[in-house]
């Protein structure tokens, strides 16, 4: 049965101040984040406008034209009664092997950017978070690297895991950076065959570098999340480049 991820995360990660010159769009792919990246799952509503705006430190008026465009999509919808807010009622399908193949292939350079930029910034924020972590904030990341040894919960969990690394690290510019490559490459991460093959072991990566986190293991912590990165990233340049090896 899947497990909820604690409040924190949602509240932190993904509802996190809106700071672009074009706040409308940046507050829509903020909601779309939290709906690819799991946190906030299909039957569950977006936290009330009121503290959602106050998150965000966006106006009502701003939340709710993008809450329309997300309805319009097909992915919200206004629910009524005493317990009525916005709930999420669909995400994006994932994607066949077939279609992540050609999707791969459409993105060209863009994709290698996108691994390169993954690659930076999730080494930078384990190492950051080895140097800068509060002992303290170990436990609920420790929960969320146990949520996702159910294989069920792990294309939910995974993106989560990452965005606590750099919660760790105490860096809004990575959480926001990390999240945008998430989102941006979450269809290709879920629907590839390797990543349900790979969940076993990257379950274990995941625990071998927050041990190393927890150490202050700067070095050894960017060592393993590289060769965490290094298998999903070789298999999706091979999709990008036509072949299967």
């Amino acid at each position: 049965m899947a497990v909820e991820a604690p409040p924190i995360l949602a509240a932190d990660l993904v509802f996190r101040p809106v700071e672009s010159k074009n706040t409308f769009e940046e507050t829509v792919e903020r909601l779309e984040q939290a709906i690819a990246l799991g946190f906030v799952q299909p039957g569950e509503n977006f936290p009330a406008e009121r503290r959602l705006c106050a998150i965000m430190g966006v106006s009502r008026a701003t939340l709710r034209e993008a809450m329309r465009v997300l309805s319009r999509a097909g992915y919200v919808r206004a629910s009524r009664g005493r317990d009525g807010g916005t709930v999420v009622i669909a995400r994006a399908a994932d994607l066949s092997e077939k279609a992540a193949r050609r999707f791969a292939r459409s993105l060209g350079n863009e994709l290698f950017e996108l691994l390169d930029q993954r690659r930076i910034l999730e080494c930078s924020a384990v190492e950051l978070a080895a140097e800068r972590h509060k002992t303290a904030d170990l436990a609920w990341m420790y929960d969320l690297v146990a949520m996702q040894l159910d294989n069920d919960n792990f294309t939910r969990m995974h993106p989560q895991i990452h965005l606590g690394f750099a919660k760790l690290a105490s860096s809004a510019w990575l959480i926001t950076s990390i999240a945008g490559v998430h989102f941006k490459l979450h269809d290709l991460l879920a629907a590839s065959s390797l990543a349900r093959i790979s969940i076993p072991a990257r379950n274990v990566t995941h625990k071998r570098i927050l041990d190393a986190v927890a150490k202050r293991d700067a070095q050894g912590a960017r060592d393993l999340m590289e060769e965490h990165l290094g298998i999903m990233d070789r298999f999706l340049r091979s999709y990008a480049k036509g072949s299967s090896s």
